[in-house]
């Protein structure tokens, strides 16, 4: 992959000139150089290079280690560290901040662009991975928050209904109850008309006008007692 930018951080001069002109020559953009910590530190945070090729030993307060943790930490930018020698505590140190590659001083050009190219590849692969990811993540999310509103929407719409049918329930007990009631209402005026109605037709003319007055007002009463119950 060739024509990203490239950082060397180098302590020595004339191996960061010698690095620069063989990137260069492999149509690499060496965006800058640094021989310390803050120095390297200054610069990949103005240029954001692709890859930062990183010495172990540097000028100043700061090892090549720690710069690389904080170009991690910032930019996640991919660091293949530089090393003069094969120190084991050293390379454990380094190893631990997990880099995407070693060259081991002096370099062979074949192994610097196979290095150089296999970590800015995987570090692309990463990157790709690692935004699919978030696209699933999201995705789930998106799906997940649709799930809970049908969810709640299809429980609202349960308890709905089961109010609706208690409302239901609840009328057609209101219906049978006053039906019950409004029989039981009109039965007794009914019996007083039709008692009063027999007993008119079987006393006949024997029937004395007061006792038929009396009865013709019981019927009046039980009448006024229906239309009100009406």
């Amino acid at each position: 992959m060739v024509g990203e930018k490239i950082v060397i951080v180098e302590d020595e001069g004339i191996v960061a000139l010698s690095l620069q002109s063989r990137l260069e020559a492999a149509n690499y953009e060496v965006a800058g150089t640094a021989d310390s910590g803050k120095a390297a530190l200054s610069l990949i945070a103005h240029v954001q290079p692709d890859l930062v090729l990183m010495d172990v030993q540097l000028k100043g307060n700061q090892t090549g280690i720690e710069v690389a943790r904080e170009i991690r930490d910032r930019w996640q930018i991919p660091v293949v560290f530089l090393t003069g020698y094969a120190d084991a505590e050293l390379l454990h140190s380094a190893r631990s901040l997990e880099p995407y590659g070693f060259l081991l001083k002096p370099f062979d050009a074949t192994e610097l662009y196979s290095t150089i190219g296999i970590a800015l590849k995987r570090h692309h692969t990463q990157r790709h991975l690692e935004q699919l990811i978030q696209e699933r993540t999201e995705a789930i999310a998106f799906m997940n928050e649709r799930l809970k509103t049908e969810i709640t929407e299809r429980q609202r719409a349960e308890t709905d209904a089961l109010q609706a049918l208690e409302k239901e329930r609840e009328l057609n007990e209101l219906k049978s109850r006053f039906i019950t009631t409004a029989s039981h209402e009109f039965r007794t005026p009914l019996s007083i008309v039709l008692t009063s109605a027999e007993l008119l037709e079987r006393l006949g003319s024997d029937c004395s006008d007061e006792r038929r007055l009396h009865y013709l007002q019981k019927i009046r009463e039980a009448v006024r007692s229906m239309t009100t119950i009406l």
